[in-house]
């Protein structure tokens, strides 16, 4: 989304229009390798097929921090080898959804209909001992900090002032102040956008069989 003066009044355009935009759009849902698979195998075909940039549409709730961190170490090779990650959250991009927007993507927009969600690791504790629970917390603790080290410099504030701003919990935002934040580039119409790639989850069995 661009600032336009006009006769002394800011009005707001939309960033970029259709013919900015890769000719198919990927979909990012929720981050377990059953979904995260078939996405990496799409962007590898679109990459070995010769495009530059891969467009990513976020929607989101979050998942897996392990599977998150594979896409996102993939993301991270092919951004070093020139391919440009483009990524437009759509709805939402919520928990490790949020994480891969900040880490992942070369270019961040969001639609104005789309929220992004910060929050510290969370898991469902089981019924064991003492021990078992403090080494979840150990856990915890050292996830929270990667994940807020990445976000934290990307949006280009201290890792203090980034743990602050969770500490009451979810940081929950709509366009306005995600783009006052930095945590996204622009805005988008989403009506501007390419048409969204289907993909097929990989079933545990399917997974088994194929040997991945």
């Amino acid at each position: 989304m661009r600032r336009i003066l006009m006769a002394g009044i800011l009005c707001y355009s939309w960033a970029a229009t259709a013919a900015d935009w890769p000719a198919v759009m990927l979909p990012v849902r929720e981050i377990h390798e059953a979904q995260t698979r078939p996405l990496m195998d799409a962007i590898k075909q679109r990459v070995d097929a010769g495009d530059t940039q891969i467009l990513l549409q976020i929607h989101s709730s979050g998942g897996s921090v392990a599977d998150g961190m594979d896409l996102l170490l993939a993301l991270t090779e092919y951004r070093k080898a020139g391919i440009e990650i483009l990524c437009v959250v759509d709805a939402k991009a919520f928990s490790m959804g949020a994480v891969l927007l900040e880490a992942g993507c070369s270019k961040r927009y969001m639609t104005k209909r789309a929220t992004v969600l910060f929050h510290n690791s969370r898991v469902t504790p089981d019924s064991g001992t003492a021990t078992s629970l403090e080494r979840e917390a150990v856990f915890l603790r050292v996830t929270d900090l990667t994940l807020s080290e990445m976000v934290s410099s990307r949006l280009g504030i201290s890792l203090e002032d980034y743990q602050a701003k969770l500490a009451g919990g979810d940081w929950m935002m709509a366009w306005k102040e995600a783009v006052a934040e930095g945590v996204v580039d622009d805005t988008v119409d989403p009506l501007e956008l390419p048409p969204l790639m289907v993909l097929t989850p990989k079933s545990s069995l399917e997974q088994l069989l194929l040997g991945l």
